[in-house]
């Protein structure tokens, strides 16, 4: 919550932060660990979670946060949800019309899952990495978020991801 209102006042200040990851989990307990994980190791991340893929979408089409270099999907969103493949079927494809790319993360333990999100990730011209579930895979996710951070430090202010 501390964290929604620093960037709210940051982004009406006009400040924005190196980087955003969106995380797209419907276990509050499984988004809280992934959330906390990153806020202590890379504080200059935001992360913005969702517990479903339609308000990941709501808020990308309405521009009500800054587009995330990373986004991390769940394979499986619970009932009367749109699947993990579906989000990053219709996310990607939102993205791909505005011209930019975002690094989708599989997070599933269901290989039938990842497998499906990556095919989706493919038809929507979206890069995805594939990470499965738990510790080893919230480890290899801090990697890839201190890996993109490095890239975009490389570049001109004018052109850091937000």
């Amino acid at each position: 919550m501390a964290q929604e209102q620093t960037l709210k006042r940051d982004t009406e200040a006009g400040v924005f932060p190196r980087m955003a990851v969106w995380m797209i989990e419907d276990r509050e307990d499984m988004s809280y660990v992934v959330r906390l994980m990153i806020e202590v190791s890379l504080p200059d991340v935001v992360v913005k979670e969702f517990r479903n893929g339609e308000a990941a979408l709501a808020t990308l089409h309405a521009n009500a946060a800054p587009v995330p270099a990373i986004i991390t999907v769940d394979g499986d969103l619970g009932k009367n949800q749109k699947s993990g493949p579906q989000v990053i079927e219709e996310l990607g494809a939102e993205l791909r019309a505005r011209k930019m790319t975002v690094q989708f993360v599989a997070m599933s333990g269901v290989d039938e899952l990842n497998e499906a999100m990556r095919v989706a990730a493919e038809k929507a011209g979206q890069p995805l990495e594939i990470l499965g579930k738990g510790p080893e895979a919230n480890t290899k996710l801090l990697a890839l978020i201190e890996e993109m951070q490095k890239k975009n430090e490389s570049l001109g202010p004018a052109e850091h991801r937000v």
